[in-house]
């Protein structure tokens, strides 16, 4: 017996996964997979700022993401931030962690706040 708390973190249930049926992963990635970015950028993105970032972005926009974080839809919500300014890379950067963690509820809180 053994569980694993939400958020879920992929790596951490594939390693139960793994363990427990005694199963090894290869895992292959294209260029577009691999993101290099320092990790401190994201903590750095405190919560005004990426309210203020945020409410930079179109009311439209906003909604869909809202819409992506309500469903769970991680793809969704990197799709969205793809559309975001190269300016506001602070932004994008700080939306897919948020995302690819399975922080929904954070997402939408801080849109919510704009």
């Amino acid at each position: 017996d053994d569980i694993i708390i939400k958020p879920l973190q992929s790596e951490i249930l594939f390693n139960k996964i793994g363990e427990y049926l005694q199963v090894e992963y290869t895992y292959q990635y294209s260029p577009g997979d691999i993101i290099h970015h320092d990790p401190s950028e994201t903590k750095q993105a405190n919560l005004v700022q990426l309210q203020a970032l945020l409410s930079q972005q179109p009311p439209a926009w906003l909604g869909q993401l809202e819409q992506a974080a309500a469903q769970g839809n991680v793809d969704l919500i990197v799709q969205l931030v793809q559309q975001v300014s190269p300016a506001q890379e602070q932004l994008a950067i700080a939306l897919k962690d948020l995302a690819r963690n399975f922080q929904f509820e954070k997402i939408i809180e801080i849109i919510h706040q704009v």
